[in-house]
């Protein structure tokens, strides 16, 4: 799937781009441009890490698996994201917490 480089670069690519965006998020990136920010950042890298280790690939096929890298980096980001949050809620049950339960006033 990668680049044809090591399959620890496709990993470094991914990690880079989860933790890049994540910085990007917490200073303020909207919601709405998370994705495409995913995408060009994998992409980028991927060129980048192409042209430096491996010159022979071509920059349009190191482009391309940089994209897919960005869609599995978003997935992979998503579903520990999802996780986290269903642990979270789940203790919140465990520990009676009314607003996890749904047992509290909606009116008030």
């Amino acid at each position: 799937m990668g680049t044809g480089a090591k399959p620890v670069d496709d990993v470094i690519v991914m990690g880079l781009t989860a933790y890049i965006t994540e910085l990007l998020k917490k200073r303020g990136l909207k919601k709405e441009w998370v994705p495409l920010v995913v995408l060009t950042l994998a992409a980028v890298l991927n060129v980048a890490n192409a042209a430096v280790f491996d010159p022979a690939i071509p920059w349009r096929k190191a482009l391309k698996s940089g994209i897919m890298l960005g869609a599995l980096a978003s997935g992979i980001y998503g579903l520990g994201q999802a996780t986290k949050e269903k642990k979270t809620r789940l203790r919140r049950e465990d520990a009676g917490d009314p607003v996890a339960t749904g047992d509290h006033d909606r009116t008030g």
